[in-house]
C-alpha cells in the first residue's frame, strides 16, 4: 500500500475516523492494529521480523531497566547485538559472504558463497535504528523501560513512518501516546496541508522529474557527457523530492491522528556546506547517528585528529546502513572526504558573513556534490564508473540541447500537447516548490502553505492537487511509483 495510492487515503480516512470514535483507552490499541495491518500489506512475508524486534526489544529493555553497573552494560550490548544481528541477516549476510569470497580468490583460494537468497524487510533499518536507539536510552537512564507494550509496539510500528521514518525517539513518541488524543480541525487541516505537499514533490516532482533521469540513463555508454551530467543533476532534485514527500505525508498522516513525528528534511539544498546540508537532511538519521555513534566514539571532544576519524566513521556507517553494496560504502567515503576537508579548510564552510552572491555559489556547489554523490544510489557500481568516465570525455557542442531534446522524448503521450503540458506543468512544479521552500528558509515553518496570504495559498493548493491528479493518471503506469527509500 504506497503512502500515494488512493487506497491509502481510504485506509487513512478510516483509520482516522474510527480512532476519534473509540474510547480514548482503546485507541492505541486500535492504532497498533491498523498499523500491522497496514505493514502486513504492503510487506505480508516479513511480518515476524518486525514482531520479533517488537517483543524481543520490549523484554530486553526491561531486563536492562532491572541491572545496574558492568552488568547493565553487558545486558545491553546482548540485547543491541541481537536485534542488529536480525538486520544483518537480513540485509547484510549475503554481501559479507560474498565480499570474503571475493577476498580468498585474491588469495587464490575458492570457495561457494552460500547464499541465503533472502529479501529485506521493507523498513528494517528504519524500525531497528528505532529499537537501538530506544535500548541505549534505556541503558543510559534517559527513559525508562516502557511496560505498556501496546503502547510500545505502537512506538515500533506506527504505521506512517515504520517503511521509511523519520527514526523516532522514545522519549518524543511514548508520551504523545499516553496523553489522550483530541479531535481538533486544526491537526486536520495541518495534517492535509503536509499531505498534499509531501503528494506533490513525490508524484508531480519527484516521478516526473524520474521519467527524465530513467530516460537519460538508459544506454549510459551510448550517452554524451552532457546527457549523463543532466542525468545526475535531475536525479539529485528526485531523490530529494521522493524521500521529503515519503516525510511530508508520513508527518502529515500522523499529525491528522494527533501524533508529532520528528521532522526530517528542513531544505537541505539551502546549506552552503556539507555539514550544513547534513543538518539539513535525512534530520532523524543525522541525529541518531550523532548521538549514538559520533558522540559516544568522543566526538569533537578528543582533538583534531580524533574528530576527523569520528566523521569517517559515522559516515561509513550511513553508507553501510543505506545499502548492502559497495557502492552505498563508496557514496559514505565521498561524503566523509568532503566533510574531512571542510573541517580541514574551514574556507569551504558557510559563514554568517558571507555575502549573498558568495552563499549562493557555496549553495550550488553543495547541490552539485551532493547530486554527483548520488550517482551511486541510481546505477550500480559499473554502471556508475562508466557514467561517471564519460560526463569527462563525451562532452560535445550543443550536448546539452541534446540532452533536453532525449530527455523529453518521454513514452507518456503521443501527441504534442502532452509533451508540452507535461514539461510545462514539472517546470511551474518546480518553480513553485522553489518558492515553498524558500518561504520555508526565510520563515523556519515546514509548513510553508502556513505562510502564504489566503488568496496565494488557495491558488498554491488548486494548482498542487489538479498537477497531482493529473501526474498520478501520467506515470502510474510508468514503474515509478515506489518510494526510492522504500526498500531500506
Amino acid at each position: 500500500m504506497s503512502l500515494t495510492s488512493p487506497v491509502f487515503l481510504l485506509f487513512l480516512c478510516a483509520t482516522a475516523l474510527v480512532h476519534y470514535l473509540l474510547p480514548k483507552q482503546y485507541r492505541n490499541a486500535f492504532l497498533l492494529v491498523a498499523s500491522l495491518i497496514f505493514y502486513l500489506w504492503a510487506v505480508p512475508e516479513f511480518g515476524a521480523a518486525v514482531v520479533f524486534t517488537v517483543v524481543f526489544s520490549y523484554f530486553a529493555a526491561i531486563g536492562i531497566g532491572k541491572r545496574s553497573g558492568k552488568e547493565r552494560k553487558i545486558w545491553t550490548a546482548v540485547s543491541v547485538c541481537a536485534v542488529l544481528a536480525l538486520l544483518f541477516v537480513f540485509k547484510y549476510l549475503d554481501f559479507f559472504t560474498d565480499t570474503v569470497v571475493s577476498l580468498l580468490s585474491v588469495f587464490g583460494l575458492s570457495a561457494e558463497p552460500g547464499r541465503l537468497g533472502l529479501a529485506v524487510p521493507a523498513g528494517i533499518s528504519f524500525y531497528t535504528f528505532q529499537t537501538v536507539g530506544y535500548l541505549a536510552d534505556v541503558s543510559s537512564g534517559k527513559t525508562e523501560p516502557e511496560t505498556n507494550f501496546i503502547d510500545y509496539a505502537l512506538f515500533v510500528t506506527f504505521f506512517p513512518a515504520i517503511l521509511s521514518g523519520p527514526i523516532g525517539r522514545a522519549g518524543e513518541l511514548l508520551p504523545q501516546y499516553k496523553k489522550p488524543r483530541e479531535f481538533r480541525y486544526e491537526n486536520i487541516r495541518i495534517g492535509c496541508q503536509r499531505i498534499l505537499t509531501g503528494a506533490f514533490r513525490k508524484i508531480v516532482l519527484a516521478d516526473g522529474i524520474g521519467l527524465l533521469v530513467s530516460r537519460l540513463y538508459t544506454d549510459i555508454p551510448e550517452r554524451s557527457g552532457a546527457e549523463l551530467i543532466a542525468a545526475f543533476l535531475l536525479y539529485g532534485l528526485q531523490i530529494y523530492c521522493d524521500f521529503a514527500g515519503y516525510t511530508e505525508i508520513a508527518v502529515g498522516t500522523a499529525r491528522i491522528l494527533g501524533i508529532g513525528l520528528r521532522e526530517n528534511f528542513n531544505v537541505p539544498y539551502a546549506g552552503t556546506d556539507l555539514g550544513d546540508f547534513w543538518s539539513r537532511w535525512h534530520m532523524s538519521l543525522t541525529s541518531w547517528l550523532r548521538d549514538y555513534i559520533y558522540i559516544p566514539l568522543g566526538g569533537n571532544r578528543r582533538g583534531k585528529g580524533r574528530k576527523l576519524l569520528n566523521i569517517l566513521i559515522v559516515f561509513l556507517v550511513s553508507g553501510i546502513w543505506h545499502g548492502a553494496a559497495l557502492r552505498y560504502i563508496l557514496w559514505g567515503l565521498i561524503h566523509a572526504v568532503l566533510r574531512i576537508t571542510e573541517e580541514i579548510l574551514p574556507a569551504l564552510k558557510g559563514r554568517p558573513a558571507d555575502k549573498a552572491a558568495v552563499r549562493w555559489l557555496k549553495r550550488i556547489k553543495v547541490y552539485v556534490v551532493a547530486s554527483f554523490a548520488f550517482i551511486f544510489f541510481r546505477l550500480d557500481l559499473d554502471e556508475a564508473v562508466t557514467a561517471i568516465r564519460r560526463m569527462f570525455t563525451a562532452l560535445k557542442p550543443g550536448g546539452f540541447s541534446g540532452a533536453f531534446l532525449s530527455a523529453a522524448s518521454l513514452d507518456i503521450a503521443s501527441t504534442f500537447f502532452w509533451y508540452a503540458f507535461y514539461l510545462g506543468t514539472l517546470a511551474a512544479s518546480l518553480l513553485l516548490m522553489t518558492v515553498l521552500d524558500h518561504r520555508i528558509v526565510k520563515t523556519g515553518n515546514l509548513n510553508p502553505l502556513e505562510t502564504f496570504s489566503t488568496v496565494p495559498r488557495w491558488i498554491a493548493i488548486f494548482f498542487m492537487e489538479a498537477s497531482v491528479i493529473l501526474f498520478y493518471i501520467l506515470t502510474s503506469g510508468s514503474g515509478a511509483v515506489n518510494f526510492i527509500y522504500f526498500g531500506y
